[in-house]
């Protein structure tokens, strides 16, 4: 069976220093990670509907003032499987104010899953994968570069496996 890569959109919200992330955890490798919320970019979609749509069906909550950020691509592997994303970033706001002042945001994956969000500054001790380096030093995506850490599901795991995306907005 021939697999693909999975389109992602996913949004950094952020509230000061901090961003909205979920915490993903890998029972396999015992390490846990942190993600902006979004989801697959579904056939036919455009990534900016998805995120929108993503973020209203998983946190009952709507996106303003949308702009993107770049393109990543991750080649890793998750609980086992070897997985492999590309992921459209973009930076957004959420219109209800009141969201910013909750310490946790929950909601619901597509398959019922329980999510609960919650505010996070990346650690002064975190190391910045490399593919986040090397867009920042390339002048590219440094919103993205800055809370890297949170981007990824593991950075520690994936350093060095993970590259930015070919297209030009991540060159």
């Amino acid at each position: 069976m021939r697999r693909w890569a999975r389109p992602l959109a996913l949004a950094v919200i952020r509230r000061g220093d901090a961003i909205l992330v979920f915490e993903v955890v890998d029972e396999v490798k015992g390490v846990t990670g942190y993600r902006p919320p979004g989801g697959t970019i579904e056939f036919g979609e455009r990534s900016e509907d998805a995120v929108i749509r993503e973020i209203r069906e998983e946190l009952s909550a709507e996106l303003t003032d949308l702009r993107p950020l770049g393109t990543l691509e991750n080649i890793f592997r998750f609980r086992g499987e070897a997985s492999h994303e590309i992921i459209v970033v973009y930076q957004g706001r959420l219109a209800d104010a009141t969201f910013y002042e909750r310490e946790t945001i929950d909601g619901v994956e597509a398959n019922g899953e329980r999510l609960s969000c919650s505010w996070r500054l990346r650690s002064a001790r975190a190391p910045v994968p490399r593919w986040a380096a090397r867009a920042a030093h390339a002048g590219r995506l440094r919103a993205v570069a800055r809370a890297a850490t949170p981007l990824t599901y593991n950075a520690s795991s994936i350093r060095g496996k993970t590259k930015p995306s070919r297209s030009p907005t991540c060159r």
